[in-house]
């Protein structure tokens, strides 16, 4: 369903229809939205129906496995989209174009392209081929 989504999303970046485009993901973004929600809803259900909680106390701290650096800002406020390889620790590309800071990234792949969709506080969604 999700590629059928990022194909749908395509087709419409490709006519040039953007009001559609922002409706689009406007919905998207309300079901996930509500997925999360009632997902949330089914967790309390399942924990308030229960009268005994078990914890693991013995989990130890998240560990950094690496820091990648790179960005002249604030990661979002330098308007950039860069792509790392997390082997080399090195940046391989650049994607500059964005206006105001970057809020949102959003990366699809099917059989023919690798993209990332982008939104921006300049008020623009940006379809970029990776």
């Amino acid at each position: 369903m999700e590629r059928d989504s990022q194909n749908e999303l395509l087709k419409i970046v490709k006519s040039q229809d953007y009001e559609q485009l922002i409706q689009k993901l406007k919905y998207q973004h309300k079901e996930k939205e509500k997925e999360a929600n009632q997902k949330e809803i089914n967790q309390y259900s399942t924990l308030s129906s229960s009268s005994t909680f078990a914890f693991d106390l013995s989990i130890s701290s998240s560990k950094l496995i690496n820091a990648f650096t790179g960005h002249n800002n604030i990661v979002s406020c330098d308007k950039t989209i860069r792509i790392w390889d997390i082997e080399t620790t090195k940046q391989l590309n650049i994607f500059k174009g964005h206006e105001h800071y970057v809020n949102s990234i959003k990366y699809g792949s099917n059989e023919l392209l690798n993209t990332i969709l982008s939104g921006s506080n300049d008020k623009s969604i940006r379809l970029w081929d990776i």
